[in-house]
C-alpha cells in the first residue's frame, strides 16, 4: 500500500513533506483498520484515493470497534492524535457496517524560509 500510494501521490501537486505527511496517516489508518477494526479476521480494507480540486483518501473496514481492555498496554492509543497532527480535520466516521478514516489535503507549494530554511506550507488560494 505504501509503495503505491507513494508513487501515486507523487503524481498530484502536493508537496513532498506534504505528501509524506499524508503518507503516514493513511498508513496508520491502514494499519489500525487492519489490527483494530478487523482483528485478523481477513477481510478487506479499502483504500480509495481521488484527486480533482483536492487530494482525499478514505480508508474503510467493515469490523467493529473494540473497547480497549483495563490490561492492554498503556504504550497504545496514538494512531487518532498522530493521524490528526499529521493532516489536521482528519475525519472518522464508525458506525454498524464499520469505520472510515477520511483524510482531505489541499493542493500546496512549499518553501523554504531564507532566514530559518524550515519548510512553510500555502494553499493554492495563497498563492501570489
Amino acid at each position: 500500500m505504501r509503495t503505491l500510494l507513494r508513487a501515486w501521490l507523487a503524481g498530484t501537486n502536493l508537496g513532498p513533506d506534504r505528501a509524506y505527511d499524508l503518507l503516514l496517516a493513511v498508513n496508520e489508518a491502514c494499519t489500525n483498520a487492519v489490527e483494530h477494526g478487523h482483528r485478523g479476521d481477513g477481510r478487506t480494507v479499502v483504500l480509495h484515493a481521488t484527486a480533482t480540486h483536492s487530494i482525499r483518501i478514505t480508508v474503510s473496514d467493515s469490523g467493529t470497534w473494540r473497547t480497549p481492555r483495563a490490561d492492554e498496554e498503556v504504550d497504545r492509543g496514538r494512531g487518532l492524535p498522530m493521524m490528526n497532527a499529521l493532516m489536521p480535520g482528519t475525519r472518522v466516521v464508525s458506525g454498524a457496517d464499520g469505520t472510515t478514516v477520511e483524510f482531505v489535503a489541499s493542493p500546496t507549494t512549499e518553501e523554504r524560509s531564507p532566514d530559518t530554511g524550515q519548510r512553510s506550507r500555502r494553499s493554492s488560494a495563497e498563492q501570489p
